[in-house]
């Protein structure tokens, strides 16, 4: 009988602990964009978290005799959630489905203009 209440005590704290876990999961889906773009909120962890990236430019685009950046190792740590389906995007599919003009990204300083030649 002493092991059952010992094996019941240990489902409700590990219960506890899910249940723990998947809260902060769901705070995390609801922090505040660091920037909005249209119907896209845009989510950095380099800025809003505690990530840092690798100090070294990450080419992510070359087109019409322009290389697009950012300025660190920092595509995988971008994400896009579209407003109202909270469908999420990484960067590259927002490069390659063309769902945010490469203008818009670089005057919002997520990309970077660079220029391999300097």
């Amino acid at each position: 009988m002493k092991h059952l209440l010992i094996l019941i005590s240990l489902l409700a704290v590990m219960t506890g602990c899910v249940s723990q876990a998947q809260e902060d999961t769901n705070q995390l889906r609801l922090a505040e964009p660091y920037l909005v773009i249209d119907e896209y909120f845009i989510y950095d962890e380099t800025i809003q978290g505690d990530k840092m990236c690798a100090e070294m430019i990450e080419v992510v685009l070359e087109k019409d005799g322009l290389t697009y950046a950012l300025p660190c190792l920092k595509s995988d740590l971008i994400s896009f959630v579209r407003s109202d389906t909270y469908e999420s995007f990484t960067l590259k599919d927002i490069l390659e489905q063309e769902l945010i003009p490469l203008d818009v990204l670089v005057e919002n300083n997520i990309l970077i203009l660079f220029d391999p030649n300097e």
